[in-house]
């Protein structure tokens, strides 16, 4: 694309380099020159990343085999990147690791968040390293269905553990500086998820009419009410 004139690139980009003022195809029409933001798209557009012919896979995370009912992000994973790199493959593409909803049929498509990361995929091994969880906390895992997972009881198991964890675990000044670079989304997250397990499950428009309409007051006393279930749900991520 080098050597393409500004006023080209315009007249084939979703903006115009030159249009009617006032919206009148007459004498009127004179060219108006680019926006900054125009001139910026066409910067952007402008530029060819070059890419090595490369090759991957494709596997859910939580197809990869555990033993605890899903695959996650711990040894498994760390196995398959072992081998992926040894069948010279360079990429490997998941579905998003969003929480996933029962009620809409545990699609990863279908997350009540865009940002947050779904606790069935912590490695479980791992909070035994960080002495979160103790080797016998994992003992009791339950007889998982083989060849596909079972939302509902490994999700019980897993949070079960997830929250043990959680009463072991100590804040630090890392902790408290991820969850202020978050608090854009983490906040109404937590608090707009410990409400729907307070409701059952109920979708958000058939909540008390001061929390549907998000009432200062209503939110602000709902999070001191909730505040236990909102710090473990952001320690989940």
């Amino acid at each position: 694309m080098g050597g393409i004139g500004t006023r080209s690139f315009l007249s084939s980009s979703p903006f115009r380099g030159a249009r009617p003022r006032h919206g009148r195809h007459d004498a009127d029409y004179t060219p108006i020159p680019p926006t900054l933001y125009e001139v910026e798209y066409m910067k952007r557009h402008r530029e060819v990343v070059h890419l090595k012919r490369s090759c991957g896979i494709l596997l859910a995370l939580s197809s990869l085999p555990d033993g605890t009912g899903s695959g996650d992000l711990g040894g498994p994973a760390r196995a398959f990147v072992d081998f992926l790199a040894r069948a010279g493959q360079s990429l490997w593409q998941v579905l998003p690791l969003t929480r996933t909803d029962g009620l809409l049929g545990n699609s990863p498509y279908s997350s009540p968040s865009a940002f947050a990361g779904d606790t069935l995929y912590l490695a479980l091994d791992d909070l035994v390293e960080q002495g979160l969880l103790a080797p016998e906390d994992l003992t009791d895992a339950p007889s998982f269905l083989d060849g596909r997972t079972d939302y509902d009881a490994v999700r019980a198991y897993r949070d079960g553990k997830v929250r043990l964890a959680f009463g072991k675990f100590a804040p630090d000044g890392a902790y408290y500086d991820f969850l202020e670079r978050q608090r854009y989304w983490l906040t109404d997250y937590t608090l707009f998820t410990a409400l729907k397990e307070r409701f059952g499950g109920l979708p958000w428009n058939l909540w008390p009419e001061e929390l549907r309409r998000r009432e200062e007051d209503a939110l602000r006393a709902a999070a001191a009410d909730l505040r236990e279930e909102m710090d473990y749900l952001a320690f989940g991520q």
